[in-house]
């Protein structure tokens, strides 16, 4: 349960936002930075003209990285992944310039190049056999495989409307199903803030960064 704001906590915020660091008054408040800059946001708070032309790069700062290849500075493994992730960039962009007929595979299902848009290819071969898709439907896979389109796998019904398609499945399967989902949303999860964290880790080694702890005034 997140922690409630009270009278005390709400004043505090509203004499120190305008000049100091979320992170101070994160420190301050026992909050995350993120829950100080939503209740700023609800309260119509804003930065100090002061506070914000101390921010950024100082005059004369040099970034620790500067003139040195990406692989120098960073763990072969957070460096590994983004090379694969800018691989997966470029990929992106030259299918942008593929022919009519290229079919190109993604994490919802395989999109088909015709007329020089991507299009589902599950809604298009819908719509080869059994013609256009009406408004406000959509077409759904009968096995759960966003891969499997096949014509008889195929089905349209109402967009948006999960309680339909639930509905159809055993209680074993809508389980089996949620499971799969929560898992795999976990697992990216976990995987972007490893991957942050440890490049952060690697930018901390450098004792010229802007990162920094800062100090608290009590006052």
């Amino acid at each position: 349960m997140a922690k409630r704001w009270d009278k005390d906590d709400i004043k505090i915020l509203t004499a120190r936002y305008a000049n100091n660091s979320n992170v101070e008054l994160a420190a301050i408040l026992y909050r995350s930075p993120q829950s100080i800059a939503v209740k700023a946001h609800k309260m119509g708070l804003h930065k100090s003209d002061i506070f914000l032309a101390q921010q950024g790069f100082k005059k004369g700062y040099t970034p620790f990285n500067k003139g040195r290849k990406m692989g120098e500075w960073l763990s072969p493994e957070v460096h590994a992944k983004i090379k694969a992730n800018q691989a997966r960039t470029a990929e992106r962009n030259r299918a942008a310039t593929k022919p009519d007929g290229t079919i190109s595979r993604r994490y919802n299902g395989d999109y088909l190049k015709v007329a020089g848009r991507w299009v589902k290819l599950s809604h298009h071969v819908w719509m080869t056999h059994n013609g256009p898709v009406p408004e406000g439907y959509a077409v759904f896979h009968r096995d759960g495989d966003h891969l499997n389109v096949e014509p008889e796998n195929l089905y349209i019904d109402r967009k948006n409307d999960v309680s339909v398609h639930t509905a159809r499945r055993s209680p074993e399967e809508r389980s089996a199903i949620g499971q799969k989902i929560w898992v795999t949303r976990r697992r990216k999860q976990a995987e972007k803030h490893a991957t942050l964290d440890a490049m952060l880790a690697e930018i901390r080694k450098s004792e010229n960064n802007i990162y920094y702890t800062p100090k608290i005034s009590q006052q």
